[in-house]
């Protein structure tokens, strides 16, 4: 068929207030407003149990001594993001070490001495070093 030849549609129009709206306007509008309405009563609904739940936690802390719980709890959370960062500290300098292997870090105070031979005073040092671990088996103490 030709446009010329087609009939035009008529919506069906509604009036709401003082604005005629179209009958698809108007449920997707009611369905919106539904939505909302049971977004809000859910939100409701999880802030009473949250308030619930939170009254209950603080009747337990209160009769059972857990204040000192709760504080070693939190300090073990504290120590746990510590050991974290380190880890991920660690995990980060082994990948950058061995992403460039050729390239070796050297202290700032050993830059202007690192392409002369040792010391035989630094050699020593060295070989006590090792000597002294060798005679003691146990791992080395790390300090946080």
């Amino acid at each position: 068929m030709k446009q010329s030849q087609q009939k035009p549609r008529h919506r069906k129009n509604i009036a709401i207030g003082n604005e005629l709206h179209s009958e698809g306007q108007v449920q997707h509008k009611d369905r919106f407003i539904d939505l909302a309405q049971a977004a809000l009563e859910e939100a409701n609904l999880e802030e009473e149990r949250k308030g619930v739940i939170h009254e209950v936690m603080e009747a337990l802390i209160a009769k059972t001594g857990a204040p000192l719980v709760a504080e070693v709890i939190s300090e073990q959370l504290r120590s746990q993001d510590v050991i974290e960062r380190i880890a991920e500290n660690h995990e980060e300098d082994r990948q950058r070490i061995n992403s460039s292997p050729h390239m070796t870090r050297v202290d700032s105070t050993d830059s202007v001495n690192s392409l002369k031979a040792p010391d035989d005073e630094e050699l020593e040092q060295t070989d006590e070093k090792s000597t002294a671990k060798e005679q003691d088996d146990r791992p080395e103490r790390l300090v946080l």
